[in-house]
């Protein structure tokens, strides 16, 4: 831990991003990575970086809800599959909420298009994350397997887990693959120990949760892969990790849907229980009904947002060509034209 303590801190992208984050004032934080020596040392000092992060970045505290479904299983702990996958930021925000409620840090399933840039490696290797290899890059047969049983293990041994609900670009629904993914594991249980799909469910606690910023950081980003085609350069995989640690989020609230239970047979049942929970609880704030408007060049949802509302809007496309200002629109309006 000391090692990559040390190599944070001669890395010069690490120090722009402290700056950035912190608004320009970067030496408490600083302080709070020369200080790290354990492990336990450099999660205490992540998650005081999420405090200053959301101080520096957000208008509010974040808007927690749902919270009395995970009732009875904090020792146990669960599964989480999150509608988001645009930064590295969801998942970090979503295990701060839970340990704000008296839950352990989460443990996370990242892509390893992240592990490219040194000081995020660093940063995300010391907290609690795994990695993927990207769909983009080709996936080995025996990577989802792998990941499978690496999932299994933490949730036997009482750890609770965040996976997005789907892998690379492409509109946010729920991907049955990632929900068939999860089961591998029980194939490698003899055949007569082996667990029904509907009660490896059970074990494995799955938990549906849903993550509304006001504001997507990223939204350059989700703009490009609208059309399910682009493929982000290590530069903008970088500026995207960046972007959704730093950057302006507004208001943010996060959902925690009910486990799922008895009755559900197959993958396929699950992947729509879960899509049709997450929709359910997305926060529908008011710039994306302006966005809908702008698109639709009307002002039919106008009762429901302001002519601050808008603004906020036109300072995300600002400095753009109007075509990309455009999907940058779609992006927000994307939850509502669905």
């Amino acid at each position: 831990m000391v090692e990559a303590r040390d190599a944070l801190l001669a890395d010069p992208k690490f120090s722009t991003l402290l700056d950035r984050f912190t608004d320009g004032d970067a030496k408490h934080a600083w302080d709070l990575m020369s200080g790290v020596k354990t492990v336990e040392d450099m999660h205490i000092a992540i998650d005081t970086y999420t405090e200053i992060i959301l101080a520096n970045s957000c208008d509010d505290e974040i808007e927690v809800e749902g919270i009395a479904n995970l009732k009875g299983l904090k020792e146990s702990g669960f599964l989480l599959v999150s509608n988001h996958k645009t930064h590295v930021a969801d998942s970090l925000f979503i295990s701060y909420a839970l340990m704000k409620n008296g839950f352990d840090r989460l443990y996370s399933v990242s892509g390893s298009n992240l592990l490219e840039a040194d000081y995020i490696r660093h940063i995300l290797r010391s907290y609690n994350c795994f990695f993927l290899p990207d769909a983009a890059n080709g996936l080995s047969r025996s990577t989802p397997r792998a990941l499978s049983r690496y999932i299994a293990k933490e949730r036997r041994q009482g750890h609770s887990v965040w996976i997005a609900q789907r892998i690379g670009p492409g509109e946010d629904e729920t991907d049955v693959k990632v929900i068939k993914m999860l089961t591998l594991a029980n194939r490698d249980r003899p055949i007569d120990k082996r667990l029904s799909f509907s009660d490896w469910l059970k074990r494995m606690n799955i938990v549906p949760v849903c993550i509304s910023y006001e504001i997507l950081a990223c939204d350059w980003a989700l703009a490009r892969a609208l059309d399910g085609s682009y493929t982000e350069s290590s530069a903008e995989v970088e500026r995207n990790v960046v972007d959704g640690l730093a950057g302006y989020k507004g208001h943010i609230d996060i959902e925690f849907g009910k486990p799922l239970g008895e009755g559900i047979l197959n993958p396929r049942a699950a992947a729509a229980r879960i899509r049709e929970d997450i929709k359910s609880m997305r926060h529908f704030w008011p710039i994306r009904y302006a966005a809908l408007d702008w698109i639709n060049g009307n002002s039919a949802n106008d009762d429901k947002y302001s002519a601050a509302d808008m603004d906020k809007l036109l300072a995300r496309v600002q400095g753009y060509e109007p075509d990309f200002g455009k999907k940058i629109c779609r992006v927000y309006a994307e939850s509502l034209l669905n």
